[in-house]
């Protein structure tokens, strides 16, 4: 009866140890995780998708990724991460960026599950990148997840078929032609026949050129805005036909005596010593010796008065006493 168990118990363990052999032999199995990357401004959002059941996404509590960033130009190039608000709650998050190689590593370390309830996609945050335009790849199986109830198992994380572009944030806004079709409307009160042929040939080639630029499907800002300033200065440069007749003098305005005075409103040019009629001019100022005039005036009436007083008393002298 013991013999016979013996036996019963080596058969066993022998099986045990078979079975725990061909499971050592089996590999373990992997899981797919796929990376999405959304094409940006300035910014691209980087979303992780876990196909993977519901208990293992819940005990995911940290993650490490690397993504691949080129760019035709990186000289001056800035690239960093913005992580997700919900993965700054509570964790570290960080990132590295390895200008050598290009590779941005991502690190989100924390206790609290990663994915929300029920949830299947995990937005990381974005990547942004400052002074050039790059492309953003996933770095091959560079996904690693680790936390309760993860088990050390092989997450297969693949490429992307093409890179994303994320253009460098200065693209500009829509180009607004208001300006350029206002001023071209208001071209056509300038008529032709109002302004001297050569001023009038200037605002006509500026016009043209402005016509083609508004219907330049690609025109940028700079173009139009350059367009309008041409035609402005066209029109500023406009010269009345009226003005250019005798040398852009205006026409000379007569005084009541029948002389014409220039542009500046002085007189024209007169014989030295004659007046606008002719006369010979007074060199003195009236106003001034009125004053000396009168004065003289009465210095003769003075000594006149005192030689008429000398007279009559000569006359009294000589007449005999009665």
């Amino acid at each position: 009866m013991k013999r016979y168990l013996r036996k019963k118990i080596t058969m066993a363990a022998a099986l045990l140890v078979a079975a725990l052999m061909c499971f050592a032999a089996v590999p373990m199995e992997s899981f797919a995780a796929e990376v999405t990357v959304e094409e940006g401004q300035g910014s691209a959002p980087v979303s992780l998708l876990l196909d993977r059941e519901e208990g293992a996404r819940k005990g995911a509590t940290s993650l490490e990724l690397g993504l691949k960033i080129t760019s035709e130009n990186p000289e001056g190039m800035q690239v960093s991460f913005d992580f997700s608000e919900s993965l700054k709650t509570g964790r570290v998050a960080e990132f590295r960026y390895h200008a050598d190689t290009g590779i941005l590593n991502l690190y989100v370390a924390g206790e609290t599950p990663l994915f929300a309830e029920s949830a299947e996609t995990l937005l990381l945050g974005q990547v942004v990148a400052e002074g050039n335009a790059v492309r953003v790849n996933v770095v091959e199986n560079s996904l690693k997840l680790s936390g309760n109830g993860v088990v050390e198992e092989e997450i297969s994380l693949q490429t992307l078929a093409e890179d994303v572009p994320i253009t460098d944030g200065d693209v500009p806004g829509p180009v607004d032609r208001s300006k350029l079709q206002e001023i071209l409307v208001k071209v056509a009160e300038y008529k032709a026949d109002d302004y001297t042929p050569e001023s009038y040939a200037i605002l006509a080639e500026a016009v043209k050129t402005a016509e083609a630029v508004l219907g330049k499907a690609d025109a940028t800002q700079e173009e139009i805005d350059e367009a309008v300033l041409l035609v402005e200065n066209a029109i500023g440069s406009l010269v009345e036909k009226q003005n250019v007749i005798g040398g852009n003098q205006p026409p000379a305005s007569t005084d009541q005596n029948g002389t014409g005075s220039g542009p500046s409103g002085s007189q024209g040019q007169q014989k030295p010593g004659t007046n606008s009629t002719g006369k010979g001019a007074d060199t003195g100022d009236k106003t001034t010796i009125l004053p000396y005039v009168i004065l003289a005036m009465a210095s003769i009436a003075a000594i006149g008065g005192v030689l008429i007083m000398q007279r009559r008393k000569s006359g009294r002298k000589g007449r005999p006493e009665k």
